[in-house]
């Protein structure tokens, strides 16, 4: 598999998650709880999948590289160990792999990086530079959007333009 490269993706917000009284959940930072779809081509989905499955995999032979406990990682509104971050990933591959019509959500991204960056911590601390450098350039997911839909994001989220 090729070297990782830099994904240009259009993240589409989803409408704001309720608990199962109707109530509106909150994030990690209290605001709206909302999923955030990364629409990419169907070749971009599969090689992120892979990188990912890839983690999934390092963890399975190598939990010692992992950091252990509970963990708040992005806007998740609670904390997950390793285990239930991979458990969870784990179920939606299948989904995610064989229907194009589903799209990664950013939440996994940020897991999967943040895991990721803990991996090449314990790497740094054992001296395996010359593995930093291939985890770096084969597992990480980086992607970027428009500059039109930053901006678009940043002033919904301003609050100036509620109705």
């Amino acid at each position: 598999m090729k070297p990782n490269k830099l994904y240009r993706v259009t993240l589409q917000e989803m409408t704001e998650q309720t608990n199962k009284f109707g109530q509106t959940m909150l994030d990690a930072n209290n605001n709206t709880l909302k999923s955030v779809q990364v629409r990419q081509s169907p070749e971009q989905k599969r090689e992120m999948l892979e990188w990912m499955m890839r983690l999934a995999r390092l963890y399975q032979d190598f939990p010692d590289l992992f950091p252990t406990g509970k963990h708040q990682v992005g806007n998740d509104p609670v904390q997950y160990s390793v285990k239930e971050m991979m458990e969870d990933f784990l179920e939606r591959y299948d989904g995610w792999r064989m229907l194009s019509s589903r799209h990664l959500y950013k939440s996994f991204i940020d897991r999967h990086n943040w895991m990721l960056d803990n991996v090449v911590e314990q790497l740094h601390q054992q001296d395996m530079l010359d593995d930093v450098e291939y985890m770096l350039r084969n597992y990480q997911i980086r992607f970027w959007t428009s500059r039109k839909e930053r901006m678009s994001a940043s002033i919904r989220n301003s609050g100036l333009w509620k109705v």
